[in-house]
């Protein structure tokens, strides 16, 4: 109640808290140090077992090397994504540049983009410090549980810190690059000083608490939710006047998180957009978590985390004004307040991953002291000899023992240990399919990406010799989308746009690549475990995905599986690239078999003239492409065909023609005017003399731009070379010279120049 606390004067509370610092022994501070440096070791214990690989998400740090400015001019500060706020970034992006200006003094790097492409293939050194940023971020969120707990006595402060050293959510995710640790200890300090505030006052002590506020919104935006406790200490120490200043202290922390978070401001369509896909991927789940399961998953995450002990006391510190019949320590409600909306937030969300509790850890940690210190009160256990040890023994040994078989091998974890073993055994035109989360192989497209950053060209010889030199192979990782609803934009009967939906999940679309006819040629596929598992818990909704894997189960060879406690273990099949039950035709409209009744009617009812609908078949009676399958033209581009064409040019790459065909076939139907689709079939087509065939695809690719109002010279030069081997040479000509005067590309241009050079006698073909 307001007032509840005014026997506590502002010099009792300085006197209490000099006492308790007094009282402080040279032995609590040796255990507290003991418990921080344990703290570390378990975090930086084989932290760099997985390096050189980088294979864990790390999105502020992959974030901020996008940022980098690695085309001699300043970063660009933009972050381009708001899923999660800039903070962390930020943060990331100073360390980045501080690293890149060290290496150009010392003269280890030549220019800035070469730290940049080193990052590509060695990012060691980098991605410590990336890390270092989580380590100490744990320390210091162990530091501010213990400044809060200190006043329940010296054994409850040391056994809930204890707890945030050894809680298997923290440990896991205090060694990798993620926001949460920043939030969690942003957010005990905000909690620290509005408790020191509450109990000292000071308007220091209430200005950090609001900035402090407004940080941990920026690491992370549920940080934002911190207004809730803010708002019960205003009441708890001064009433209704306490509280008409909440609105102001509240905007106060708004005004930090825009601070570092200004694009939300610069460019809200951007951030709206972003905020909004992922409150959806919240709510929406995780490919087989999509079915909910929160609480249970919440609850059995932090039974393991904390361990038994230490959960059971965090609950009963959270029940302490009920089991005492009072009112509640204004303390105890601000951490109540604290608790109550960041746990409503974690099962509320669909996404089931331990780290989304780091923030909650401390504050239950917060919790088990008060219950530690009812405990030892009670009948003054404290004075036993033994019982503290005993308590700290089992608060500190079963979470412990859950969380050390989830930290790296020595051989580093499942996906880096998978690779190594794939590239001492894949031989050069072996092609490997892998699903995500699996050892991720340096492969063609992979090449595309760096070579096509605009850090490129700024980078020195000798940094893309080192680049060059690394070895390659043929793999393709199956698309996957995990969260969110897929729409398109369609014109309705009386011209107007709308969005009509596909599907509600988009993870239903991901049955489009796990067709098994796509694995025509393929000798190796990679399994992740922890997506198959998602997969097989909903077997209704991923038939596809089951059938997949039984098929590989009955028809391939388990070659290796790699399984180190983590949950992610990974399998290896060994196909025969012959196999006759692969020896098949790929339906070229296979892809829209996951597009349900449900979108066609509505697409057709809305969007199609009666006399043209086709009642969903996937051609209209003139045999053309039903007006639906159009309608998805646009997904199907973005989304299937680069994956298609990704395998033809790895097909055609070791001289499988034929199954390049097989898996070009379906874009020449549905995008016939996708440039590289079309030359790399048109090139399989001239392999196999069937020129024919490339005539065809070449008229209805000229037709598709014609109607879409695209450039056609493109189209035009491979119609020139068909001519030129079909011995057609003035064809051919006039068609190169309709291209040098169309287009404004040079390298077209020079194309058909060459053509011309070749018919006048000038350049051999």
């Amino acid at each position: 109640m307001p007032g509840a606390d005014r026997r506590w004067s502002a010099g009792a509370h300085r006197g209490i808290i000099r006492g308790m610092i007094a009282a402080s022994t040279r032995r609590q501070w040796i255990l507290f140090a003991t418990v921080l440096v344990g703290a570390s070791l378990l975090r930086l214990w084989r932290i760099t077992a997985d390096l050189p690989d980088f294979v864990e998400e790390a999105i502020p740090f992959r974030r901020a090397l996008d940022m980098g400015g690695w085309q001699a001019g300043p970063p660009d500060l933009h972050p381009h994504f708001f899923n999660y706020p800039s903070l962390v970034i930020y943060l990331q992006l100073a360390l980045i540049r501080i690293q890149m200006l060290a290496g150009l003094a010392l003269g280890q790097i030549d220019t800035a983009a070469d730290f940049w492409l080193r990052c590509q293939y060695d990012p060691t050194g980098a991605v410590l410090t990336a890390r270092a940023v989580s380590v100490i971020a744990d320390l210091a969120t162990a530091v501010g549980v213990w400044r809060l707990t200190r006043r329940h006595g010296a054994a409850p402060a040391l056994l809930a810190v204890a707890i945030v050293a050894v809680a298997g959510p923290m440990v896991r995710t205090g060694r990798l690059i993620q926001v949460d640790p920043v939030q969690a200890a942003l957010t005990v300090w905000a909690i620290e000083r509005m408790t020191a505030w509450r109990l000292v006052g000071g308007n220091r002590s209430l200005a950090w608490a609001v900035v402090l506020i407004g940080l941990a919104a920026g690491a992370k935006y549920q940080g934002g939710l911190l207004v809730v406790p803010l708002a019960w200490v205003l009441w708890s120490r001064d009433g209704m006047a306490g509280l008409r200043r909440w609105p102001l202290l509240a905007a106060g922390s708004l005004a930090v998180f825009i601070v570092t978070t200004p694009y939300a401001l610069l460019d809200f369509s951007a951030f709206w957009h972003d905020f909004r896909f992922e409150a959806g991927h919240m709510a929406g789940g995780h490919l087989g978590s999509a079915r909910g399961g929160s609480a249970a998953f919440v609850i059995r995450s932090l039974w393991q985390g904390l361990g038994p002990v230490g959960f059971l006391a965090a609950i009963a510190g959270l029940a302490t004004p009920l089991w005492r019949r009072r009112q509640p320590d204004p303390d105890e409600g601000t951490l109540l307040a604290a608790v109550i909306p960041l746990l409503l937030a974690v099962l509320l969300a669909r996404v089931q991953a331990d780290r989304y509790l780091v923030p909650l850890v401390p504050l239950l940690a917060l919790a088990a002291a008060i219950g530690f210190a009812a405990l030892l009160d009670l009948n003054r256990l404290h004075r036993r000899n033994g019982v503290v040890p005993l308590l700290a023994i089992a608060v500190i040994v079963p979470p412990l023992l859950a969380t050390w078989p989830t930290l790296p091998p020595a051989g580093g974890h499942d996906q880096v240990r998978a690779r190594r073993w794939l590239e001492a055994r894949v031989a050069a035109d072996d092609l490997v399919v892998s699903e995500r989360y699996t050892g991720r192989l340096r492969a063609l497209e992979d090449d595309q990406m760096v070579r096509a950053h605009p850090a490129w060209p700024h980078t020195s010889p000798a940094a893309r010799r080192a680049f060059d030199d690394l070895p390659r192979f043929r793999n393709v990782v199956l698309p996957l989308v995990v969260s969110g609803n897929v729409t398109l934009t369609a014109v309705d009967l009386d011209g107007r746009r709308l969005q009509v939906e596909i599907v509600a999940h988009a993870s239903d679309l991901n049955a489009i690549f796990y067709a098994p006819e796509l694995l025509l040629g393929v000798t190796w596929v990679q399994v992740s475990g922890s997506i198959r598992s998602r997969h097989e818990a909903d077997p209704g909704r991923y038939a596809a995905q089951g059938n997949w894997y039984r098929f590989l189960d009955t028809t391939g060879e388990v070659a290796a599986v790699f399984a180190d406690g983590s949950g992610t273990a990974i399998t290896v099949y060994r196909l025969d690239p012959d196999l006759p039950q692969l020896d098949r035709p790929l339906d070229p409209l296979w892809w829209t078999d996951p597009m349900g009744a449900g979108f066609r009617d509505a697409f057709e009812t809305c969007c199609v003239p009666p006399d043209a609908r086709t009642g969903g078949a996937r051609y209209d009676a003139e045999g053309q492409l039903a007006a639906w399958v159009q309608g998805l033209r646009g997904y199907f581009e973005q989304h299937v065909a680069p994956f298609l064409v990704r395998l033809g040019h790895e097909h055609a790459g070791v001289g499988n023609v034929e199954a390049a065909r097989h898996m070009l076939m379906p874009v020449m139907l549905a995008a016939p005017h996708l440039d590289d689709a079309l030359a790399l079939m048109i090139d399989v087509c001239r392999r196999q003399d069937d020129l024919l065939t490339a005539d065809l695809l070449i008229a209805r690719s000229l037709g598709m731009r014609r109607q879409r109002g695209d450039d056609p010279t493109f189209a035009l030069l491979l119609q020139a070379g068909i001519r030129l081997d079909q011995g057609r040479h003035e064809e051919a000509r006039a068609l190169a010279e309709q291209v040098v005067q169309q287009t404004t590309a040079a390298e077209l241009r020079d194309r058909a120049r060459q053509v011309i050079d070749h018919l006048d006698g000038k350049r051999s073909p």
